[in-house]
């Protein structure tokens, strides 16, 4: 990865989390429009294309939430030589959930999944380029990464987007694959029941990027087929929602009522444990002023009193969590304060990679 390259993800992702550790109202309002040219917006990017009907989607409101462990597709052998890496990225909006009609209580869920791999990759003549769905549950209650949306850093979370937070289109709900995430429960539902062991990863895996993506579990709102259609359904659904289908079994469908009601608690139980109302501002000597209820961690200028390296000026600071952010200095230095995560800066990727 390129030093431009990163300090471009740098960028995207700040502007993506900024309203994470701001919970004023007033910047976290706002709604997505419609262009000029009929592109349906957003503040991650467009939607959708062609003559879409105006609507306006509630504004984004990103929480901090934990994210669960994933286990990679290395770990449980996809064969990458296989993938055709047609990828393409879109704002997610909502999740649909599934089941893989795979044996119950299958003591052996890596070589299941590489089963469905080769299945999906065969779907009509071989044209599916890759596993259909993001995230897949194992009656354990383990999360494995689906599809490939990108190369990661070695402790990145695999977060099935790109680095700007579009999430990489799967193949699980037909002409609502743009924007939806697709998660499968492995077994089978029609007639068993989901281990509770998987239902708490469920929940745990869609609080996680419900909180991120700021999406309202219990709400519903209009979402865009792959054909610039319109329909309004749900945020979590299950795949009958959206296409004539007994997934993801009505043993399962039966509780998706139930998992939204879970996922809005504990969303709102995060929202409760950050601050009420406030805001950071950064001043161009890299000053961080904070107001309300949002917590000051530190600024540039009291590094540089304290003798740490730090360029004058500051391009911008962005609020990861609640409880911290980073400030990007001018020559590129990126700074961690509060429990934000430092993961590298321009002049340290120069220190690995003169040119």
């Amino acid at each position: 990865m390129s030093a431009e390259l990163d300090r471009r993800a740098f960028l995207g992702r700040a502007a993506r989390f900024a309203a994470a550790g701001v919970a004023g109202h007033t910047l976290l309002g706002g709604a997505t429009s419609v262009l000029s040219d009929g592109m349906l917006g957003s503040r991650h990017g467009v939607l959708g294309q062609g003559r879409a009907p105006a609507i306006t989607l509630p504004g984004i409101r990103p929480l901090a939430t934990r994210t669960p462990a994933i286990i990679p597709r290395a770990a449980w052998g996809a064969d990458e030589s296989r993938r055709r890496s047609r990828t393409v990225y879109h704002p997610v909006r909502k999740v649909v959930v599934h089941h893989t009609v795979t044996p119950n209580g299958d003591p052996d869920p890596v070589t299941q999944i590489r089963k469905i791999y080769d299945m999906h990759l065969a779907r009509d003549g071989g044209r599916w380029s890759d596993i259909g769905y993001h995230y897949l549950i194992d009656q354990q209650g383990r999360i494995y990464e689906g599809r490939w949306a990108r190369d990661y850093d070695r402790d990145e979370a695999r977060t099935g987007e790109d680095p700007f937070g579009r999430l990489v289109q799967g193949s699980h709900a037909g002409e609502w694959n743009p924007g939806t995430l697709g998660i499968a429960l492995m077994g089978n539902f029609v007639d068993g029941d989901p281990t509770p062991q998987a239902l708490e990863s469920l929940i745990d895996l869609i609080v996680w990027k419900c909180g991120v993506h700021g999406l309202s579990p219990d709400g519903q709102e209009p979402h865009l087929d792959d054909r610039g259609r319109l329909g309004t359904f749900p945020t979590i659904i299950g795949h009958s929602d959206v296409r004539v289908t007994e997934c993801p079994g009505p043993r399962l469908k039966a509780l998706i009522p139930r998992i939204r009601t879970q996922v809005a608690r504990r969303l709102a139980r995060s929202e409760d444990d950050g601050p009420a109302g406030g805001y950071w501002v950064l001043d161009q000597e890299g000053g961080v002023f904070a107001y309300g209820d949002a917590h000051f961690r530190g600024s540039l200028p009291a590094l540089r009193a304290a003798g740490t390296s730090a360029g004058r000026g500051a391009a911008i600071a962005a609020g990861i969590r609640r409880d911290g952010y980073l400030v990007l200095d001018r020559d590129g230095g990126v700074f961690a304060f509060g429990k934000a995560k430092y993961h590298g800066s321009i002049p340290s990727l120069r220190e690995k990679h003169p040119e």
